[in-house]
C-alpha cells in the first residue's frame, strides 16, 4: 500500500478502491533486509525500539534494480 501511496493509518484509509487490487499485488514483494535497533552495541535506535524494514519487488531483485528499494520504520 505504502509504495502506491495508500496511508492505511488514516481514518477510511481502507476504503481506498485501489486496496483491493493492491493487496493481490502485496505477494510480489521481498523482506531484503531488516535491520533491528542496537542501543549497546551499535548505538542504532529506530524510533522507539522500532526496525528499519527494506522491501523490494522480485522482478527488481532479480534484475538488481535497488534503486526501487521501499524502506519502513516500524517505531
Amino acid at each position: 500500500m505504502v509504495s502506491n501511496y495508500v496511508d492505511l493509518m488514516r481514518p477510511g484509509g481502507y476504503s481506498d478502491p485501489r486496496v483491493p487490487s493492491l493487496q493481490a499485488d502485496a505477494t510480489d514483494w521481498r523482506l531484503l533486509w531488516q535491520v533491528d535497533t542496537d542501543e549497546r552495541g551499535l548505538g542504532w535506535m529506530w524510533g522507539d525500539m522500532g526496525m528499519l524494514y527494506f522491501w523490494i519487488r522480485s522482478e527488481d531483485l532479480a534484475i538488481g534494480r535497488f534503486d526501487r528499494v521501499w524502506v519502513i520504520l516500524q517505531g
